[in-house]
């Protein structure tokens, strides 16, 4: 008897063990699929900073472009003032800007002078592309600034969780690989606990029916 509570005692131990050996991996895997869905989490992130970097360059190319508008149109502009200044010079006859009765060198007159509302318009069209300029380099950075931190705290929890760096190139691999490991120590091990827990069963029932037998036994005897 004192043999049969021993070994119920050790089975009763063993399977303590092995379920809480699966309670352990299952806390493991459930700490994978968490770290998995923040891989995606990430990656969503990543692919959004690209495209806010995208906007933020072509932001910056419509307004270089209209940069080089309005800088071309203000140079005609301006050239076409003074060609028109020039045509009314005479010689002997003091210049309105500075003074001089000499004038050998005259500005050409451009045939394609803009109006100063042209002026104005593509002044009016850089302004804007600046705005959206510095709009798209805003969204850009705070995209990329969340990417960074999100990406920070990711590797800090993988860290911990494993005792091992983060690699941004190989992590979804390597996760895949600790999980495919830890579902086929989870199946050795639940096979295990199930075994325990049959034998632990039928030595039961093994100690119950000889109970019964020595009770019919002594019974016969009295």
């Amino acid at each position: 008897e004192i043999q049969t509570k021993y070994a119920h005692f050790e089975d009763t131990n063993h399977r303590e063990q092995l379920k809480g050996e699966l309670d352990l991996l299952k806390q493991k895997e459930e700490q994978m699929l968490s770290l998995m869905a923040k891989g995606a989490s990430y990656q969503s992130l990543a692919e959004a900073t690209k495209v806010k970097q995208g906007a933020y360059l072509a932001a910056k190319k419509a307004y270089e472009a209209s940069d080089a508008l309005y800088q071309d149109a203000l140079s005609r502009f301006l050239n076409g003032q003074a060609g028109l200044l020039a045509s009314s010079l005479q010689e002997g006859v003091a210049c309105p800007v500075c003074g001089s009765l000499d004038h050998p060198h005259l500005a050409s007159s451009s045939k394609e002078v803009p109006s100063q509302q042209e002026v104005e318009k593509a002044k009016a069209s850089r302004e804007s592309a600046e705005q959206a300029l510095r709009g798209a380099a805003q969204e850009a950075q705070g995209a990329s600034s969340s990417a960074d931190t999100y990406l920070k705290e990711w590797s800090q929890d993988f860290e911990k969780a494993f005792n091992e760096p983060l690699v941004l190139e190989s992590v979804s691999l390597r996760l895949k690989a600790l999980l495919s490991d830890s579902k086929a120590k989870e199946k050795a091990l639940t096979e295990a606990y199930q075994s325990a827990i049959q034998a632990a069963r039928k030595r039961d029932q093994d100690l119950a029916e000889s109970e019964k037998k020595q009770a019919e036994l002594t019974a016969t005897l009295i």
